[in-house]
Order: structure tokens, then sequence, then C-alpha cells
């Protein structure tokens, strides 16, 4: 199956994960901590980054041309109109208001317009070891500098960028207010704790903006790159529609490998004795989410979730 749209709002991309482009060694995923202060592993890093950052223009030129259309202007920043009393006196408009016996008094500029984006936004990669062990981790890098690199050139607000695996081991990699520069098992309850981690982030930085949030749940988005395998279930759908009903947006992103596809996964349960078995992705948690395996269909995927919701 190559292309489907199934429960709430899903899509399903081409290929398979893309592996031999940038090759993590096996001991560079047991190794998981790399000293940042080693100037090669830092060098070898930024490779890895400007190499991703070649191979995933084309999606993200694209991804941003999407969501230009979808994330609209929020905050009025360039003067315009005609009005009696404004900012700002349109000096055009001072001869013909003197010729006119100052009669044509609509001289002033206002801010009315919105012309500037001001949204907030958290991706979130799991950096587990199912991630590796799924063959799925150099195409979360592809993915998050797909994003990142079309949210800078659109210049859409603030983003953060953070990575989760076991519970307590969030970590703020791009904190916001910063300019995107273009220079584990899983255990626990990983990604119900990133959700209220993310919850209370957000909740304060909105605090703090003069600009006030709730009104368009785009401007509070959280975009979760991950395998879609976990187990605490019940515990985050829960969470998922706690983090919804603050008029937040969460779009799941599921790196899905045809060799081992989540969507052939069943879950087994036992009601009145009985062995029942249901498809993995029929109790999915999140009701946004792109089950993806091919880079290239990300913009309009993501795209048509975002329009969605």
């Amino acid at each position: 199956m190559d292309s489907a749209v199934s429960v709430d709002s899903t899509f399903l991309g081409e290929d398979a994960c893309i592996s031999d482009w940038m090759q993590v060694t096996e001991k560079d995923s047991e190794n998981n901590q790399i000293n940042e202060e080693d100037p090669d592993a830092r060098s070898n890093a930024v490779i890895l980054w400007r190499r991703c950052e070649l191979l995933t223009a084309k999606p993200a030129q694209e991804l941003a041309e999407q969501l230009r259309l979808i994330l609209e202007p929020t905050l009025a920043s360039k003067l315009s109109g005609d009005y009696r009393t404004g900012k700002r006196i349109n000096m055009k408009k001072v001869i013909p208001y003197i010729a006119s016996h100052y009669r044509k008094d609509k001289i002033w500029l206002r801010r009315t317009k919105p012309n500037k984006r001001d949204y907030q936004v958290v991706i979130a990669v799991d950096d587990s070891h199912s991630m590796s062990e799924g063959g799925c981790g150099d195409f979360a890098i592809r993915a998050l500098a797909t994003v990142c690199r079309a949210m800078s050139q659109l210049k859409m607000g603030s983003l953060a960028v953070a990575s989760f695996g076991k519970k307590g081991s969030i970590k703020m990699l791009h904190d916001f207010g910063l300019t995107f520069e273009q220079e584990n098992q899983i255990e626990d309850e990983p990604v119900a704790n990133l959700l209220r981690n993310m919850n209370v982030m957000l909740e304060k930085l909105a605090s703090t903006s003069p600009q006030s949030y709730g009104s368009n749940p785009l401007q509070q988005l959280v975009l979760i790159i991950d395998d879609g395998k976990f187990h605490e279930r019940e515990k985050l759908k829960r969470s998922v529609r706690k983090f919804l009903q603050q008029k937040r947006m969460v779009v799941y992103l599921l790196l899905d490998n045809r060799e081992q596809s989540v969507l052939d996964l069943l879950n087994f349960v036992v009601k009145n004795n009985t062995l029942e078995k249901t498809a993995y992705m029929d109790s999915f948690p999140f009701p946004y989410y792109i089950v993806l395996r091919d880079i290239e269909a990300l913009p309009t995927t993501l795209g048509h979730v975002l329009s969605s919701g």
C-alpha cells in the first residue's frame, strides 16, 4: 500500500525509510553521549547537518510555500490606511489636506492589517534506541531539517527543538528566542511526559507575550517526530486531549519503515477469557498524525493536516 487516508487526519508517504545517506554506526548509537567540547565531534555534526540541508532543500522550500498559505500573518507591524486619528501622518496626504481647507482630514496611518507571523512551534524528536533499531534515525534528522528550514524561511515566529526518550530526559536543543542558524529504549511515559512539559512551557511563553493566544490553535504548535511505538497509550490519550483543550495543536510525524511497518502491528487483549486482536493504529492516541515513508511527501501531507486542524 503506497498511499492511504485512515482515521482522523492521517496521511501516508510512499517510500521506505532511507538509511544509506548518513549512516550512524552502532558505536555511535550506543554511546549516544557525544562530548560537546570535542571539536571533531562538533565538526562532524556540522558537516552532516549541512549535507542534510542540501538533501532536503527542495521539500523544505515546498513546505515553506504550503505553510505560507496555511499560517496567516498574526501581527500588524506595517502602517497603512486613511484615518482621522492614528500613529503616524501620511505625508502624501498633507498637501491635499491643506488645499481642501483642512476638510480632507484622513491623513493618519494605523497598524491594522497583519503582515508578520508570531507562531510558537516546538519540534520534539525521539532519540531513544527504538528509532535507530527501526532504521529511522537518519529519516528523523531529514524530517527535522526539512521542517526547521521551512519555518525559518517563513520567519513564522519562535521555534524550539527538543529531544525526548526516557522519562525525565527531555532536553532543549534549541530554545525559544534564539535565531535558528543553519550552521534508549522507550520506557516509562516519554510522550505523555513530553506533552506535560510542552504545556507548561507554552503556557509560560504565552503569559509573557503581549499577543493573546487561544483563538487559533496553530499559533502554539508541537510537532513530534517519532516511530509511533509507545506503550503508555491510555494515559497518552488523556494527555493529548488535555493538550488540545488548551487551544493548542499537536501533530505526530510517524516515521514508518515498509519492512517493519507500524501499519502491520497488532494489539492483543484478553476479553471475557478470549484473546482478541486489533490493528495497532486503530487506537492511535493522536487525532492528527502522518505516517511518513518519503521525505518528499512531507510538505503536502503536513500541509493537509495543518489546514484540517
